[in-house]
């Protein structure tokens, strides 16, 4: 008997629920850091159009890498707290 109101005793209590705060992890910051943009050539002729055309399309292959690696970090980020951050990051 005296077992059984010892087992009671605490079930009546409430654990209050604690609020968690989250936050979201930072982007790196050479992903947001601007891609310089290659100067064009002077003079400018048909050669160095080839070229700098090229330097553009590595330029711009940059930037595409660096969306790439913010959308895998986004993903990353919804997997480990199962939801975009409403704001700031």
């Amino acid at each position: 008997m005296c077992l059984l109101l010892l087992l009671s005793g605490c079930s009546g209590s409430r654990t209050a629920p604690v609020p968690v705060v989250v936050t979201p992890l930072p982007i790196d910051a050479e992903l947001l850091a601007e891609t310089p943009v290659p100067v064009r050539p002077a003079p400018f002729t048909y050669g160095a159009s080839v070229v700098w055309n090229a330097t553009l399309l590595t330029a711009l292959g940059q930037c595409n890498r660096d969306k790439n690696d913010a959308r895998q970090q986004d993903l990353k980020r919804i997997e480990i707290y199962g939801r975009r951050p409403a704001s700031g990051g």
